[in-house]
């Protein structure tokens, strides 16, 4: 049974030999550490503490929790960022860990497009381990959302983003896209549907832009309500990570109350044409009737659009960087003749049918990327916390060495979805004796905010057309 082992805090003082060194900023990943392939457990990630405007930073943190599936203990080094010397801990075998990170201001603060040179934090780990970013780390920031992270080896070379429009109340509020480069001297190139606030070197439509190691390029979405950027293109002759996310949104736009949205995005070589959508329940972990917002946005031209059940309005195809979005009332199997990017909006705590929560972005998981074995974190200062799993009817999973009960079929497809509350730990197993896939929602008991995001992602060379890049 995993145990939360304790929260950080990283401005604490270093030995002379740990200030940070240039060589020390972007160290390599430890020879000992050997990932899982294809797989978001590993040994080098990068986060960043994207655009957050509601949250007040002076009393909430930015953070990200670590957990530790294997059998012996394994010490981290966190870089770069905010952190004027290096951040060193360990997590013991079994357990996750917590640490604290300061804010970078010329992020996390922003509403404009810029180049942020250092501003990721950089970690490598001497051992494989999964993790989570949390902006903020506190419930009572009223404004939080967390992103999975994937690691360096899962970084691509092209994506599709998938963004909430901008939202204008008075202060305006972009959507934006976060690049971080995992090499030196990368060339990243961005095409978009004319939604970009100008900056950093590009105009309105995209440009191009050089990074090195570490830098963080923020695109932020022209100020106008309605702005997006969904469908844009990111290039780069390098491997990258990208992010996408909101500095406070209203989903739907005329709907209260506002709220930080971010996730991991997939490289277009990780993308699939077959997933299973499932609306987020409220924080009782039922099914209450729920809407919840789905964006897609495609890869290929002429990418046609099956559900089961039918979701009605749907456009006949797709064209490449082409965005759909609508609001969604049941849980569907998606099936699309190319690979698509999809994302997932949860609505606002005042929206017809939903309790509990508030806006908070998410991606499915592709059916082939189910696991029999998964491993993953949901702190328990999130409380109340759900995993939601996917698995062919009939197959016998378990969390935590209980078994799981409460499925209900989704259509005809073959699989059945239920919602597993869960407590006591922030890191959790589940297995099973087929592939199943695993994603966590909470709604914290302090107010309207919420948390989304996958509980793991990928699981064999087999499985992607190409592979992760």
């Amino acid at each position: 049974m995993y145990e939360k082992y304790f929260l950080r805090s990283c401005l604490f003082l270093l030995s002379p030999a740990l200030i940070a060194t240039p060589d020390l900023l972007h160290a390599a990943p430890l020879v000992t550490c050997i990932s899982q392939p294809n797989s978001n457990v590993g040994c080098e990630f990068y986060a960043v503490s994207l655009p957050n405007l509601i949250a007040d930073q002076a009393t909430v943190h930015f953070g990200v929790a670590m957990l530790n599936p294997g059998a012996a203990s394994v010490d981290v080094t966190v870089t770069g960022g905010g952190l004027g010397s290096p951040d060193m801990f360990a997590v013991p075998a079994g357990s996750s860990v917590t640490t604290q990170l300061p804010w970078v201001p010329l992020i996390s603060g922003s509403s404009t497009t810029a180049k942020v040179v250092g501003g990721a934090y950089h970690i490598t780990v001497t051992g494989p381990v999964s993790a989570l970013q949390l902006n903020a780390l506190e419930p009572s920031s009223g404004s939080n959302d967390a992103s999975l992270l994937l690691p360096v080896q899962s970084a691509g070379t092209a994506y599709r983003a998938v963004v909430w429009p901008a939202w204008n109340p008075g202060p305006a509020y972009p959507g934006s896209i976060a690049v971080v480069a995992t090499s030196a001297s990368t060339t990243v190139q961005v095409a978009a549907p004319g939604a970009i606030q100008p900056g950093a070197g590009l105009n309105a439509s995209g440009g191009t832009v050089s990074l090195d190691q570490g830098d963080v390029l923020l695109i932020s979405s022209a100020l106008a309500q309605g702005s997006d950027l969904s469908g844009t293109l990111i290039t780069s002759d390098h491997p990258v990570i990208v992010w996408g996310a909101h500095a406070g949104a209203q989903v739907p736009l005329t709907t209260s109350y506002a709220d930080h949205l971010e996730e991991t995005l997939p490289p277009i070589s990780a993308l699939d044409n077959d997933y299973f959508i499932l609306r987020p329940g409220d924080a009782t972990g039922s099914d209450t009737g729920s809407k919840y917002y789905v964006k897609l946005v495609g890869v290929v031209d002429g990418t046609l659009l099956t559900t089961d059940p039918s979701v009605g309005g749907l456009p006949a195809s797709l064209a490449a960087g082409q965005a759909y979005s609508f609001e969604a009332t049941a849980n569907f199997h998606l099936q699309t003749s190319q690979p698509v990017a999809v994302g997932l909006f949860m609505e606002g705590s005042t929206a017809t049918g939903f309790t509990a929560g508030d806006p908070s972005q998410s991606i499915p998981i592709p059916t082939r990327q189910g696991r029999t074995s998964i491993d993953f974190i949901a702190p328990t200062s999130l409380a109340p916390t759900h995993a939601q799993l996917v698995a062919p009817t009939g197959a016998a999973i378990s969390v935590d060495s209980t078994a799981v009960t409460g499925w209900t079929a989704i259509g005809t497809s073959g699989y059945s979805q239920t919602r597993v509350a869960l407590s006591g730990t922030d890191g959790h197993h589940a297995s099973g004796d087929k592939p199943f896939s695993l994603s966590v929602h909470a709604y914290p008991t302090v107010g309207d905010t919420s948390y989304w995001y996958p509980g793991s992602l990928g699981i064999g060379d087999d499985i992607f057309h190409s592979g992760f890049e």
